[in-house]
């Protein structure tokens, strides 16, 4: 348990360090002088601002509560939809709104430690399943970095 904590952890800090990134990045861009670097930094924000996280938001405040018996439901959904924004809109975009709408679900330490002991109560994951991105287009990959 203490190892799958760890690792829900490294997860949710590696989500949370992504908006930093972009910013980070388009700051280094601008102490170098680098427009196109700058310009990829706020076209990243901009389309990570059109992704729809309602439904993924919804998913994580449903698992906060959640008996144990629901786990796998709630991982498959959870993972099914993380899947469809990465698709959809691109990894980098999707990851950048992914992180936002995480930060404004858990503002404080004690809803964060509540969504770890949420995720705590998920079986570990088997496998991605690809038949819930089906007949969606996938984002162009020129900037799902």
């Amino acid at each position: 348990m203490r190892n799958n904590r760890r690792s829900r952890s490294a997860l949710l800090a590696s989500l949370l360090l992504a908006t930093a990134c972009v910013a980070v990045r388009e700051l280094s861009a601008r102490e170098r002088g680098d427009t196109a670097e700058m310009r990829h930094a706020r076209m990243l924000e901009r389309l990570a601002a059109r992704v729809p996280t309602d439904s993924l938001a919804r998913l994580y405040t449903i698992a906060l509560d959640a008996p144990e018996e629901q786990g796998g439901a709630l991982l498959d959904a959870v993972s099914c939809q993380r899947l469809r924004l990465d698709w959809a809109y691109g990894r980098g975009p999707a990851r950048i709104a992914v992180a936002k709408m995480t930060d404004s679900l858990f503002p404080t330490a004690e809803l964060r430690e509540r969504w770890e002991d949420a995720q705590g109560r998920w079986p570990i994951a088997g496998g991605v399943d690809f038949s819930c991105v089906r007949g969606l287009v996938p984002a162009a990959d020129s900037l799902s970095e």
